[in-house]
């Protein structure tokens, strides 16, 4: 069977968007983009699954739910409030 140009252009296509798709799961997960956008590449349908099934990475921004918010830590507001107190 001969590669045409088109079946090449569906591979490279294909690879792109698994390699995109791939920087933006490491952004969520926290792991490193570099690694895991070069694997989307390379690896495409192999490395997207096995990065989907990876945990967060400790510390990641994706770990907590969205929406919480320390209530303990004054805003900006509160703050500039503060200083336009009694002289």
């Amino acid at each position: 069977m001969e590669l045409t140009a088109i079946s090449v252009t569906i591979g490279v296509v294909i690879a792109l968007a698994c390699a995109c798709y791939c920087r933006r799961l490491a952004l969520e997960k926290g792991h490193n983009v570099v690694l895991w956008t070069l694997l989307g590449l390379v690896l495409t349908v192999i490395a997207l699954p096995v990065l989907v099934l990876l945990p967060p990475a400790h510390g990641a921004a994706g770990e907590a739910p969205r929406g919480d918010v320390d209530d303990a830590s004054p805003t900006s507001v509160e703050r500039a409030s503060r200083l336009d107190g009694p002289v």
